[in-house]
C-alpha cells in the first residue's frame, strides 16, 4: 500500500509544478515590464498581473493594457489632419449629391459633349464629293479616253484622232484618275524629304515615253535636289508644319474625303479639347460648384458652427476644395476619355483606333484639372 502524503504538505511532482509556474510569471511579469518601458509608458504606469498557464483572461489583460500603451504613439498631427480632412471632404461630398443643383450642372456637361461627339460623328460619316485638281479625268477630245490616260501611253490628248489601240488599251474608268496622286507623309517632322509622284506625271514612272512632252522640265523646282518629291517647311522647333513646296505634278489631286475629315477631326481635336473642356467645361464647373462651398454656409450659419471646431480657417476652405475636386476631377477625366475613345474608333485612320491622338487628349485633361483648380480657389 502506497503511503499517501500528510494534508498540509505537498508530494514532490506538485512542489517541483509550483515552482516551475512561479517562475515563468517572474519571467513573463519583467517582458511585460520591459515591453511598457520601451513603449514610452508614464511614470508610474502599472505593470500587467501575472499570466496564469491554465487560462487565457490574464493574456487578454496584458494584450489590452499594452494597447493602450501604444495607442498614444498613433496619435499624430497626421492621423488627425487625416480624420479632419476626411470629415471635411465627406461632409461637402454629401451636399453635392443632396442638391438637385449639382445633377443638374453634371448633366448639362454630359449633354453638351453629347450633342458635340453627335455632329462629330455626322461629319465623319458624311461623304465629300470628289474633286478632279489635275483634270486628268477629263475627255479633252472626246475620244472616248481620260487626259490622265492618255499621256501615259503617249498619245496627245487635245486629239481626238489619237488615241491608244482600243485592243491593248481599253479606255479607264474617270474616276481611276480622280484622287490619283494624294499627300504622301510619313508623320516624321525632322524628314523633310516627303511626297510620291503616284501617278508618275513627274518621274515619268509607268510611262510609255519617258521623255514625253507632258513631263516636268524642271523636276526639282522647290531646290532641295531630289527630283519629283515634296519638301516640308517647319518652324524652329520643327513641330509645326508652315508649308509644303511641291515639285510639278507631286501630290497635287489629293482625296477630298480623307483631306476634309482629317482636317474636321484634328479641327475637333484641338478646338473642342482647349475651348469646350478647358475653358468652356473648366470655368463652367467651378462656377456652379465651387462658388458656394462657403457661400451656402454662410446663408445657412452652418459656417459659425463649423468654424467653433478646433479647426483652422485656412483648413476648412482646402478640405472644402479637396471635397469639391473630388467631384469635378474623376467628372471630367470620365468625359475626356470618354470622348477620346469615341474619337479614336471614328477618327479616319488606317487601323482600328487612331491612337497618334491620345497625347492631345491627356494634355486636354491635365490642362482642364489646372483650370478647374485653379478656378475653384478663387
Amino acid at each position: 500500500m502506497i503511503p499517501e502524503p500528510d494534508d498540509g504538505g505537498l508530494g514532490a511532482g506538485d512542489s517541483v509544478s509550483s515552482e516551475f509556474e512561479r517562475q515563468i510569471q517572474e519571467a513573463q511579469q519583467e517582458r511585460a515590464a520591459d515591453l511598457i518601458e520601451s513603449a514610452g509608458a508614464p511614470q508610474g504606469a502599472s505593470v500587467p498581473e501575472p499570466l496564469s498557464i491554465p487560462g487565457g483572461k490574464q493574456l487578454q489583460r496584458f494584450q489590452t493594457q499594452a494597447a493602450q500603451v501604444l495607442r498614444p504613439l498613433t496619435d499624430t498631427v497626421w492621423s488627425k489632419l487625416d480624420r479632419k480632412a476626411t470629415a471635411v471632404a465627406e461632409f461637402t461630398l454629401r451636399q453635392y449629391r443632396t442638391k438637385s443643383s449639382t445633377w443638374v450642372v453634371l448633366g448639362i456637361g454630359v449633354l453638351f459633349v453629347g450633342m458635340m461627339l453627335m455632329f462629330y460623328a455626322e461629319a465623319m460619316a458624311t461623304g465629300y464629293e470628289a474633286y478632279d485638281n489635275d483634270g486628268d479625268s477629263f475627255d479633252w477630245d472626246r475620244d472616248g479616253y481620260p487626259a490622265g490616260q492618255e499621256k501615259r501611253l503617249g498619245t496627245d490628248p487635245n486629239d481626238r484622232f489619237d488615241f491608244p489601240d482600243p485592243e491593248l488599251y481599253p479606255p479607264d474608268d474617270p474616276s481611276v484618275w480622280v484622287n490619283e496622286d494624294g499627300f504622301d507623309w510619313d508623320g516624321d517632322y525632322g524628314n523633310r524629304n516627303q511626297g510620291h509622284d503616284d501617278d508618275g506625271d513627274c518621274t515619268g514612272e509607268g510611262w510609255t515615253n519617258p521623255d514625253s512632252w507632258s513631263l516636268p522640265g524642271n523636276k526639282d523646282y522647290n531646290g532641295d535636289g531630289i527630283d519629283c518629291n515634296a519638301r516640308y517647311r517647319t518652324n524652329e522647333t520643327g513641330q509645326i508644319i508652315l508649308g509644303i513646296l511641291n515639285d510639278p505634278n507631286v501630290d497635287e489631286d489629293p482625296d477630298e474625303d480623307v483631306f476634309i475629315k482629317e482636317a474636321l477631326h484634328r479641327a475637333f481635336v484641338l478646338g473642342f479639347g482647349k475651348i469646350g473642356f478647358v475653358f468652356l467645361i473648366g470655368i463652367f464647373l467651378p462656377l456652379f460648384l465651387a462658388t458656394g462651398l462657403i457661400r451656402d454656409e454662410m446663408d445657412k450659419g452652418t459656417l459659425h458652427y463649423i468654424m467653433g471646431k478646433p479647426i483652422a480657417r485656412a483648413e476648412v476652405l482646402a478640405y472644402r476644395l479637396l471635397g469639391y475636386l473630388a467631384v469635378v476631377w474623376p467628372y471630367s477625366t470620365v468625359l475626356i476619355l470618354g470622348t477620346a475613345l469615341i474619337t479614336g474608333f471614328i477618327a479616319p485612320s488606317d487601323s482600328i483606333f487612331r491612337f497618334d491622338d491620345m497625347a492631345a487628349w491627356l494634355g486636354v485633361l491635365l490642362a482642364s484639372w489646372f483650370v478647374m483648380l485653379a478656378y475653384g480657389t478663387v
